[in-house]
């Protein structure tokens, strides 16, 4: 068995496409829109830029409102009862992202839904927490986003 030891790898244009630490990790630079990967029993391939969490977010609705945890999230406005406008840092393409949450348990059971697709924009997402009738503030409110970034 032969063994090839470098540092970069790299494109004819010197340009490093990988690069291998101390350790013997790779490290890929860029990952591009059609990066893609197989599945598990390596029986089809899978866009790998399209397949992730493009924005997510966990906050406290209740009281003085906060960011607990997120990801290409700008800030977060309380509109109201249980109604809560989510910003991205980053926008999407369109209007047509996907998205999908809850609420941990212990807190009042509930739905999120969009608040009005009007007010849904590429860069931010108007939600009401709707339970038992009504618009109701949580503890907690955790949503991510699914679609193409613009």
């Amino acid at each position: 068995m032969s063994n090839l030891l470098v540092q970069n790898i790299k494109h004819t244009n010197n340009t490093t496409a990988q690069t291998i630490d101390t350790s013997g990790r790779t490290t890929v630079s860029i990952l591009k829109e059609d990066s893609t990967y197989r599945s598990d029993n390596g029986a089809v391939t899978q866009n790998l830029v399209e397949a992730l969490t493009k924005s997510w977010i966990n906050l406290n609705g209740v009281g003085t409102i906060g960011i607990l945890e997120s990801f290409n999230v700008g800030s977060i406005t309380d509109q109201g009862t249980g109604q809560y406008l989510t910003t991205f840092s980053n926008n999407f393409q369109t209007a047509d992202y996907c998205y999908s949450g809850g609420m941990p348990t212990g807190t009042t059971k509930g739905t999120i839904r969009a608040q009005d697709n009007a007010d849904s924009t590429t860069s931010a997402f108007t939600a009401d927490i709707f339970s038992d009738g009504s618009n109701q503030d949580q503890a907690h409110y955790c949503v991510v986003f699914h679609g193409s970034l613009a």
